[in-house]
């Protein structure tokens, strides 16, 4: 994705969690069940992936994993998982099997020639790659394809961006996972510009009391 259009996602998300958040505004334009859409339901530090609790989450209903690469499995554009994490994704198959896969806005994408990008992390990671031509936080029709006959909200997604990860999850009911970026290698000057404009925002929003959507498989007691 050009970094036009990343900048204009975020501003557009930015400009929604501002009107959320404004009593500046009319509430009957955006209200602030629109920025619950912004925020995970589970939030993990740095390197944490490891942390997921994927036997609870399977034990809950949930039926599929849709999990991000860069800054969430691997190093950005990088096709080597970290190996803090292979005990996790083992566990991730015994429990999903081939309910896994991989959906990234680079790899398996439309600017991924010929796929070869996706065939590489496959031939790597051991993990299915969507190939697909809209990404996210659009881009639900291959997904729903691909887990068919699962439900979207039997689904888990995972990976570090509020604008494109969370948002795509929740708009769709999965059950939404955030990991903290954990480094800076590899990344644009304006990916990480995004990348903090993107936290502000949602900091903004948790200050003003708003909580993540609410999920049917998620008890109240969790």
């Amino acid at each position: 994705m050009s970094i036009c259009m990343e900048f204009m996602r975020s501003v557009e998300l930015f400009a929604v969690i501002l009107r959320c958040s404004s009593h500046t505004f009319p509430t009957n334009v955006i209200t602030p069940r629109a920025c619950t859409f912004t925020l995970a339901h589970f939030q993990f530090p740095p390197s944490a992936f490891s942390d997921i609790p994927f036997q609870t989450i399977k034990r809950l209903g949930f039926r599929g994993l849709i999990i991000d690469k860069d800054n969430t499995l691997t190093v950005p554009y990088e096709r080597i998982l970290r190996p803090e994490y292979q005990d996790a994704i083992n566990e991730c198959k015994d429990l999903f099997r081939d309910r896994i896969v991989i959906f990234s806005n680079s790899a398996g994408s439309s600017g991924d020639a010929n796929f070869d990008e996706a065939n590489q992390i496959e031939s790597e990671l051991h993990i299915p790659v969507l190939r697909h031509h809209t990404k996210k936080p659009l881009g639900i029709d291959p997904v729903r394809a691909y887990f068919h006959p699962i439900s979207s909200h039997q689904l888990v997604m995972i990976g570090d961006r509020y604008s494109t990860d969370v948002l795509f999850g929740n708009l769709n009911g999965m059950l939404t996972i955030r990991t903290d970026p954990f480094t800076c290698k590899g990344e644009s000057l304006g990916n990480l510009f995004l990348q903090k404009l993107e936290k502000k925002c949602v900091l903004s929003v948790q200050a003003c009391g708003v909580q993540p959507p609410a999920h049917p498989l998620i008890p109240a007691s969790l």
